[in-house]
């Protein structure tokens, strides 16, 4: 029986599986067999069972894993689904695993809604790397480009020292100690309304309620997939950000994407440049609404 730890990295499963395959992993307990199984069956359009990445993920306590199941809930799973993944790890919000892993399948989900959740996970976030790589989730959420809401929140010190500051007279500096000295705080409040003014400009742009959303944009295939395209014919790509969008474009036409990435794990231009080509020529993707999911060019109910 072979192996599926490559969802981590693409979740086409090619060749495809087998029947004798398709038998073995509707009743395996192994948690990447299992996972295969619900792949396999949202590739043919049933995403009745998406809830089930919950419980996996509690029985296997791994980082690739872990990966790959949040992703594909993130990707495939309707939104209903997806809320009650992440709302079932919010006790479990300060864990560094929930904030990095959830955050990704709230992203993935391209639902605007989802900005409240994702902003608890940055509030929660236990340091300056998580924090950073929420942000980036929101903004691939909200912004077109690189913007306020990737920047995070505000920074300051704690305790300025600044001689014009008159609330320095109160504090003893002389009693604290050198971390809380130069201790900083973030204005948190501040980039809540930064993200949630995000959300509602792209709402006033016309959006129609209940349309999915990627990079500040209502989320359109064709559109996306000919953005990168000129982006990698001109240079100016962001690979971070094409990265992520590639491969959600990637898993709603039904082509692997593990060619965008080189033997150092960064954005490959070559293999980005071919498997935008490759989206463009598909004829699932000139089909697709703008505003809806698709895995595997079957609509993904909400």
């Amino acid at each position: 029986m072979r192996r599926f730890e490559a969802l981590a990295h693409s979740l086409i499963i090619d060749p495809p599986l087998s029947e004798a395959e398709i038998a073995e992993l509707r009743v395996a307990t192994d948690p990447w067999k299992a996972l295969a199984y619900l792949v396999h069956r949202a590739a043919n359009g049933d995403f009745a069972e998406i809830g089930r990445i919950e419980a996996l993920m509690r029985s296997y306590d791994s980082a690739l894993f872990w990966s790959a199941a949040t992703t594909f809930a993130g990707i495939a799973g309707p939104w209903r689904s997806v809320r009650a993944i992440a709302e079932s790890f919010r006790a479990e919000r300060h864990r560094y695993g929930v904030q990095y892993y959830i955050s990704n399948m709230l992203m993935y989900s391209c639902n605007p809604a989802h900005a409240e959740l994702l902003l608890e996970l940055y509030e929660a976030g236990e340091d300056d790397e998580i924090r950073d790589h929420i942000a980036r989730n929101l903004s691939l959420l909200f912004e077109r480009d690189i913007g306020p809401v990737f920047f995070g929140a505000v920074e300051s010190d704690k305790y300025p020292l600044d001689d014009d500051d008159d609330s320095s007279e109160a504090v003893d500096y002389a009693g604290l100690g050198y971390v809380e000295l130069f201790a900083k705080v973030r204005d948190f409040e501040g980039y809540r309304r930064t993200v949630l003014d995000a959300r509602e400009a792209i709402q006033a742009a016309g959006i129609r309620p209940g349309s999915a959303v990627f990079e500040g944009e209502e989320l359109d295939a064709l559109r996306l997939t000919k953005t990168y395209a000129q982006q990698m014919a001109t240079d100016s790509v962001t690979a971070n950000r094409a990265f992520e969008g590639l491969r959600l474009l990637s898993a709603m036409v039904g082509l692997s994407c593990l060619g965008i990435v080189n033997d150092s794990g960064n954005l490959s231009p070559l293999g980005a440049s071919a498997l935008t080509e490759d989206l463009i020529d598909s004829p699932l993707i000139s089909g697709m609404a703008p505003g809806h999911r698709y895995f595997v060019g079957h609509p993904i109910p909400s």
